[in-house]
């Protein structure tokens, strides 16, 4: 049983679930208006956000399945063949180490102007054109820039403080 079964399963136990012809009338279990699960088409259709932007079988279809199934085994005089809801499906969770992650996370650009320093430490510069004009920038300096910037995610007028840093050192 996947999660969604399970939540349906949970508020087809817990809540009423009302209905008139194929249309069915689900509560939220946040307590905001109810959502109305419609059995007419070929498939069950839900106003939930879920189920439009997933497009899948959301809790409120799975709900109103289960009240079906409980309804049809009540008049027949037999029991539903499925337990009740028990504990919810285990989610998997790893561990973090919160302290290292926010020492990364806020030391993260000064590592990498490092590194990105010291693998442009090496290129050559180009030779001077002969000729008039201004000399040019160090090649180093405008790896360092270009590969700085892109990593930098932001416009070139913002990443302008972002470059005195940098130059300062």
């Amino acid at each position: 049983m996947n999660a969604r079964q399970y939540r349906g399963r949970d508020l087809a136990t817990r809540q009423p679930i009302t209905h008139d012809g194929n249309r069915w009338t689900v509560p939220s279990q946040s307590g905001k208006s109810p959502y109305t699960v419609d059995f007419g088409g070929k498939t069950p259709r839900c106003t939930c956000q879920d189920y439009e932007l997933s497009g899948l079988k959301c809790k409120h279809i799975y709900a109103v399945e289960y009240a079906v199934r409980a309804e049809a085994a009540r008049e027949m005089g037999a029991p539903l063949d499925e337990p009740p809801p028990s504990c919810p499906p285990k989610r998997r969770t790893y561990k973090q180490d919160w302290p290292a992650y926010n020492a990364a996370q806020t030391h993260e650009k000064a590592h990498f102007q490092e590194f990105l320093s010291a693998l442009c430490r090496d290129i050559p510069d180009l030779p001077r054109q002969p000729g008039p004009g201004r000399a040019r920038l160090p090649l180093r300096d405008m790896v360092f820039a270009s590969c700085f910037k892109v990593c930098s995610t932001v416009s070139c007028r913002r990443f302008m403080s972002d470059l005195a840093e940098p130059h300062r050192r």
